[in-house]
């Protein structure tokens, strides 16, 4: 079986704001809209166009201004700059504050930024619960918010894990894998975990894992070769797997060194290659037993051929 370990769903909504879409008040304690205190658009774009211009200090400098009376997107913007620490120190405790003034004001990308705060680990506990965080991001993929779905399922299985909230958090990161492929690598985790909810499929998984892996998420790279190279839920193709390996491996990924050192310590899916092979279980001995039991297989097999007396390389990727 592949196994493949849960990572908190990657950053998202990283890009240019702001993106907010407009709808009726929520109806919560903490999404509940004020009046906007007097027309702002003007500003905003001002502060839109410094923020462009990677004028940073500025962009922060209108949108607190405009936050504070009331306007939802420049709050969003304010709290991207303190949470990226966008020409200033990070200030979490900032980006909250200014993430829930947006919230307030029905701002789509301040209920992501929120979510997003909570994935990463990165918002203050007495700031916003779980439960909030929850409503807000609930309220963003109602509003269409696909940047949504993923952190939403996050918050799901970290904090309020349950066999219904496990599948619908599957179903939420198969939704937002149309745009992400993090997503993608999340839904295959689900569907190759040893949970029942969703049941494991590995055909099902491999497609969602090689979107993950074409989309260059190295640890998906790596569980992509281990599928190909064993023929778990796909077609066996080691020549194809030890492709993949390789990419992980340049890209410094611990699993796929090993991987790609025992292909080309045994010539399986490419040519024999000891010079690789000792490279690579070098750089991952350190961290794994059994590169080091390779290299020192490596080692030993090289002596045995200078004194005539070769012995084989029986090591192969782990599964």
């Amino acid at each position: 079986m592949l196994v493949i370990p849960f990572f908190a769903t990657l950053a998202l909504a990283d890009g240019p704001l702001p993106r907010m879409p407009k709808g009726p008040a929520p109806k919560t304690d903490l999404l509940v809209q004020q009046p906007l205190l007097s027309p702002t658009v003007g500003e905003l774009r001002n502060a839109m166009r410094a923020y462009r211009q990677r004028n940073f200090a500025r962009a922060l400098l209108i949108s607190k201004n405009l936050a504070e009376r009331g306007n939802g997107d420049a709050a969003a913007l304010a709290g991207f700059i303190y949470e990226k620490g966008l020409g200033t120190s990070i200030n979490y405790i900032n980006a909250a504050r200014y993430y829930k003034m947006g919230i307030v004001q029905n701002s789509g990308d301040s209920m992501v930024g929120l979510g997003r705060m909570l994935v990463d680990g990165h918002l203050p506990d007495n700031l916003a619960t779980p439960g909030e965080v929850k409503t807000a991001l609930e309220r963003a993929v109602s509003l269409g918010r696909k940047d949504a779905e993923s952190l939403l399922a996050s918050v799901l299985i970290i904090s309020f894990p349950s066999p219904e909230n496990n599948q619908r958090a599957f179903e939420l990161y198969k939704s937002a894998a149309t745009i992400d492929a993090g997503a993608a690598y999340q839904a295959a985790i689900m569907l190759d975990d040893g949970d029942p909810n969703p049941q494991d499929d590995a055909s099902l998984a491999a497609p969602f894992l090689k979107q993950a892996a074409e989309a260059g998420i190295v640890p998906a790279q790596t569980d992509y070769g281990r599928a190909l190279f064993s023929g778990h839920g796909i077609a066996q193709n080691r020549n194809e797997a030890a492709i993949w390996f390789r990419k992980a491996a340049e890209a410094h990924d611990i699993e796929a060194s090993f991987n790609w050192a025992v292909v080309n310590a045994n010539g399986l899916g490419v040519p024999r290659n000891l010079e690789t092979a000792k490279t690579y279980a070098n750089i991952a001995r350190h961290q794994m037993p059994d590169a080091q039991r390779l290299y020192d297989q490596i080692l030993a097999f090289e002596a045995a051929q200078r004194s005539n007396v070769a012995q084989p390389l029986a090591t192969v990727p782990r599964n």
